[in-house]
């Protein structure tokens, strides 16, 4: 999937039985976008919001930390200013 042009992505770091995840704006315009971050693992993390983006100004919206037994999921519901909706997915939800 071609992630390019989307104003929010993921990023993951996974070490040992911990993963930390940061969501991060990186839009090519100056919008609003909405969002509601799920990570599960050994507990649940949860963390919404709605935020101004500025054209080519990366910065982390939110950065959460979780350890897991053998599985982890995060997923991150995202609307745009020009109503694209779209799912990021990560860990074994992700997986096909």
């Amino acid at each position: 999937m071609d992630n390019s042009g989307r104003a929010l992505t993921l990023s993951v770091v996974e070490q040992g039985n911990n993963v930390e995840l940061e969501l991060i704006a990186d839009s090519q315009t100056n919008q609003q976008v909405d969002y509601k971050l799920k990570l599960t693992g050994s507990s649940t993390a949860r963390h919404s919001g709605s935020t101004n983006v500025s054209a080519g100004e990366r910065h982390v919206l939110s950065r959460l930390k979780t350890s897991f037994g053998e599985t982890w999921c995060a997923t991150v519901d995202v609307t745009e200013a020009d109503g694209e909706q779209y799912t990021l997915t990560a860990g074994t939800c992700a997986q096909g």
